[in-house]
């Protein structure tokens, strides 16, 4: 595999890479947010149904063995548009897992749903609900992830009125930690149940994630 980054200081950096595992033979694919868990798998996928993959990312270096799956990596601040002149040139399919999972006050959700997912408040890609092939609790998410760690489940509980509360009082000085909040507090009065697809088991991923941490 080589790879030549483009040099315009104009444009975005783009790595052009030659990839040795198949051509081609379905058409462009962008993937923005392909340093995640999820990001990484559709990279894969696509790649493996014969599209050419161009990867959206801030950390190439993040990609790891799904790098070797990309005809191209753009790098560039998905929350700023300027950044990224172009990436949907001569594109069939478009496919964002990006979002926030962090209490930094930026980017906001905001942020990331109406200048990274959308334009002009409009969306740049349609929303699906994709489930994996297992259903469950909160409570036995929580059990299988103490099972793999091999740890005594240990668990404390909070009312949705308090997290309310205190999302309210986080408001002003911290919108990021305040939305999460208030996600915890509407995933614990509903139902999150999406098709079951795929075959990847969330046990496969805490003991991915696991041994992540104890390499590092």
């Amino acid at each position: 595999m080589s790879a030549s980054a483009s040099t315009n200081p104009t444009s975005p950096s783009v790595t052009s890479i030659s990839c040795d595992r198949c051509a081609p033979t379905r058409g462009t694919a962008v993937v923005a947010g392909a340093t995640g868990y999820l990001g990484r798998h559709v990279v894969k996928a696509l790649h493996a149904r014969g599209f050419r993959v161009r990867a959206v990312v801030r950390d190439p270096k993040r990609l790891g063995s799904a790098l070797s799956f990309c005809h191209e990596v753009v790098v560039g601040q998905v929350t700023e548009p300027e950044t990224l002149p172009g990436i949907f040139d001569d594109t069939d399919i478009a496919f964002s897992s990006i979002g926030v999972r962090h209490f930094r006050r930026r980017p906001t959700p905001q942020e990331v749903d109406f200048r990274a997912n959308a334009v002009d408040g409009r969306p740049r890609f349609r929303e699906s609900a994709i489930g994996g092939p297992e259903i469950f609790t909160q409570r036995e998410i929580a059990d299988l992830a103490f099972k793999v760690v091999s740890r005594r489940p240990r668990y404390g509980h909070i009312s949705g009125r308090t997290l309310e509360g205190a999302a309210r009082l986080l408001q002003p000085f911290n919108r990021n930690a305040a939305s999460i909040k208030l996600m915890f507090s509407a995933l614990a009065k509903r139902d999150a149940v999406a098709p079951c697809l795929g075959t990847h088991r969330l046990a496969d991923h805490f003991a991915e994630l696991t041994s992540l941490r104890k390499a590092g």
